[in-house]
């Protein structure tokens, strides 16, 4: 087995080596000499895992999960607590200055705010794969590189009310059920289960019923391919409550089987607290999805607009403003559409996908010349993309501060604030 030092982080989360031909180092740390076992060649880059160190680096520990390697959901478990926060922000500072931005911009970036819930048991929401087992159903994970499903029982990373359902065995034939996706609420526990089927059966109805959740919901999905939910395909409950509830600051949000909720309310809450407030100014949210950060920092606006492009989001957005008698508007739209000039001035909020802002967005938020302008982000290079052009606009970054949203793994989410 070759010896190899890794000199960085890949943004996917494997160490990797400089050089003509890298390689990725799956539980690797830079700066350590370590024995490698090479597990695949490519044309310009091989892949590899960690096997022993005879000075192991001071930032390795044991991961605490039996899973760790073959499922590798979780590629930074071999990181201390600490260690794995300075390396976040370091990717984060390195995404912001191989976009070209200033060096000062990149000594901005904040120490990562480490979850309130800790670094295990934080995940509230669980994408599990059905697999035939035993003579019925077993419920994993994707292993790592592939599309073998592997068994997660006991996820650490998961709330402990979730791991159960990595423990269950359904009495169903293999192939009919696809996945299972459970989300729990941090503020009153209750869970809500979907299941995604290629067809719907009795059998499938009977299991359901038995199935430890407060409410359990039928999802069709016989298309190939990887997506979870089809876009068209139809999302029937069971039994059991609609919606469950998190309570945020006062807020209570609704939060439906399908609709888009941080994994991580802990995390979300503290970032959320975080925000700037409007005190007086108007409020425009982009990506504003079910209305959460509208809602949080709507109650001291002059005015809340939210745009969203999924009607079914912006419904459920009008209607936790209503339950919680807050006066905000939400619209169903394209945000690359053209901004509403009476937020000019205002605060501005922007949260988008991992693709980041869309073509002529941050022109138009430009154009508002936003007294504030807060961009969240979950992908440090779109966002250091994006800060680009919103800085060449003639906005100026006042901080930068990242937030581990996904303890045990290498993504970050990240608060800038511009002015």
């Amino acid at each position: 087995m070759p010896v190899l030092r890794p000199a960085r982080f890949h943004p996917r989360g494997e160490a990797v080596t400089d050089g003509p031909h890298p390689t990725r180092v799956f539980g690797g740390i830079p700066g350590e000499e370590a024995e490698v076992r090479v597990l695949g060649r490519g044309g310009h880059v091989d892949y590899g895992e960690w096997v022993g160190a005879a000075e192991p680096s001071a930032d390795r520990i044991s991961p605490s999960c039996p899973h760790y390697r073959p499922c590798g959901g979780c590629p930074w478990m071999h990181l201390g607590p600490d260690a794995a926060r300075r390396w976040r922000r370091a990717l984060v500072v390195d995404a912001l200055l191989d976009a070209g931005l200033p060096a000062e911009v990149g000594a901005q970036v904040e120490a990562v705010v480490p979850c309130p819930d800790g670094d295990l048991g934080y995940r509230h929401l669980a994408k599990l794969v059905a697999r035939g087992a035993d003579g019925g159903v077993r419920l994993g994970a994707f292993g790592r590189n592939s599309h073998d499903v592997v068994d997660v029982e006991g996820c650490a990373v998961l709330a402990p009310a979730l791991r159960a359902w990595t423990e269950l065995r359904l009495p169903l034939p293999d192939g009919l059920l696809r996945h299972v996706v459970v989300r729990r609420s941090r503020s009153h526990g209750t869970v809500l289960a979907t299941l995604v089927a290629r067809r719907d059966t009795p059998e499938l109805r009977r299991v359901a019923a038995t199935l430890p959740a407060d409410g359990v919901f039928l999802h069709l999905n016989d298309r190939p391919g990887d997506a979870i939910f089809a876009a068209a395909g139809p999302t029937e409950r069971i039994c059991g409550v609609e919606l469950l509830e998190e309570h945020v600051d006062g807020v209570v949000f609704g939060v439906g089987p399908t609709d888009f909720f941080q994994t991580n309310p802990s995390t979300a809450a503290r970032l959320w607290a975080d925000l700037p407030r409007p005190d007086g100014r108007a409020l425009l949210d982009l990506y504003c999805g079910v209305g959460a950060v509208a809602l949080q920092l709507g109650r001291s606006a002059s005015d809340v607009l939210g745009i969203e492009a999924s009607p079914a989001a912006v419904a459920r957005a009008r209607q936790n403003a209503a339950r919680n008698g807050i006066a905000a508007r939400f619209e169903a739209g394209a945000v690359g559409a053209e901004l509403p000039a009476s937020f000019a001035g205002g605060l501005v909020i922007v949260n988008p996908p991992r693709s980041g802002l869309g073509p002529g967005v941050a022109e138009q938020v430009v154009a508002l010349r936003p007294s504030e302008l807060v961009y969240v982000s979950c992908d440090p290079r779109t966002l250091a993309r994006d800060l680009v052009r919103l800085v060449a606009g003639g906005l100026r970054v006042r901080r930068v501060t990242p937030y581990d949203m996904f303890p045990q793994t290498v993504h970050v989410e990240t608060v800038a604030v511009l002015g």
